[in-house]
Parts: structure tokens; C-alpha cells; sequence
């Protein structure tokens, strides 16, 4: 039996990949990435890992939205 609604799983993915993307702009636009109390990336001084870790945000967050999308709607 099909459901009419989309399932739990897409709009979880969805919604995650959408965060991610959101907070990649973020990180972009301010520089800064804090990852640990004590542990920040910056732009300036760590350039390769700062932008390593907003690539693979937006990467994620494309990956989990082009897998949820065609799964969305009514049916699932």
C-alpha cells in the first residue's frame, strides 16, 4: 500500500542537505568555522582545510538532495 504522503526519510534529507547548504554560505560569507570548543578554521590561516570542509557541506548536501528528490511526493 503506497502512502499519499512523501516518506519521513525524503523530507529528513531534504531538509539536512538544504542545512548544509545554508551553513556553507554561512561559513563562507564570515570566515570562520568552529568546529570544537577549542578548535576554529579559519579562512586566512588554514585555507586548505576551511575550504575542505565547506566543500564537502555543499558536497553532502547536493548528494542527499538529489537522492531524496525523485522520492518525494505523492506515492513516495
Amino acid at each position: 500500500m503506497r502512502s499519499e504522503t512523501a516518506p519521513m526519510w525524503t523530507a529528513f534529507l531534504i531538509g539536512l542537505g538544504v542545512m548544509l547548504i545554508i551553513a556553507a554560505f554561512m561559513v563562507m560569507a564570515t570566515g570562520k568555522l568552529k568546529l570544537t570548543r577549542d578548535t576554529t578554521l579559519t579562512r586566512e590561516e588554514n585555507t586548505g582545510a576551511f575550504w575542505a570542509w565547506v566543500g564537502g557541506m555543499i558536497l553532502v548536501g547536493i548528494i542527499s538532495i538529489a537522492i531524496a528528490t525523485p522520492h518525494f511526493g505523492p506515492g513516495g
